[in-house]
C-alpha cells in the first residue's frame, strides 16, 4: 500500500505528509522528464497505458482508499473518494509543477512546498471537512 490506512494522528499531519511526498515525486527532475517523453507525440500508446497504470493510476487509487478510510472514520464527508483524490492531486500539482513542466521554472525550494502543499491540504479540508447536522 502506497498510504497507511489505519494510520494514528490528526488527519491534516497526515495529508500533509502525503501531500507533501506526493509533490516532491512529482517535482523531481527525473519525473519531470518521464512526465515529458509521456506527453511527446512519438511516444508509443502502449507505453503510456503501462506508465499510467503504473504511477498516476495506482497513486490515485491508494489515496482513494486512504479518503475512504477517513470517511469511515467521520474525519471527512466524501460522497465519491475517487473523485476526492483527483482533485486533491490537482491542487497539489497546482500551477508550480505546470511552470516546471513548460520549463519555466525549477524545483521549488521546501519552503515554498510546505507553504504550497499546506495550502492545498487545507483548502481540500474545508470542502471534505464533516458538517453539523442542519
Amino acid at each position: 500500500a502506497l498510504f497507511v490506512t489505519d494510520a494514528e494522528g490528526p488527519l491534516r499531519d497526515q495529508l500533509q505528509g502525503i501531500g507533501l511526498a506526493f509533490f516532491t515525486m512529482i517535482t523531481s527532475a527525473e519525473a519531470v522528464a518521464v512526465q515529458r517523453v509521456m506527453m511527446a507525440p512519438e511516444t508509443d500508446d502502449r507505453l503510456r497505458e503501462m506508465f499510467w497504470v503504473a504511477g498516476p493510476q495506482r497513486t490515485t487509487d491508494a489515496l482513494a482508499e486512504f479518503l475512504r478510510a477517513r470517511v469511515a472514520r467521520g474525519e471527512l464527508e466524501i460522497d465519491d473518494c475517487q473523485t476526492a483524490a483527483l482533485q486533491l492531486m490537482t491542487l497539489l500539482k497546482g500551477e508550480l509543477h505546470t511552470h516546471m513542466m513548460c520549463g519555466l521554472r525549477p524545483t521549488p525550494a521546501d519552503c515554498d512546498a510546505n507553504a504550497h502543499v499546506g495550502a492545498s491540504v487545507d483548502f481540500f479540508l474545508r470542502a471534505y471537512a464533516p458538517r453539523p447536522p442542519a
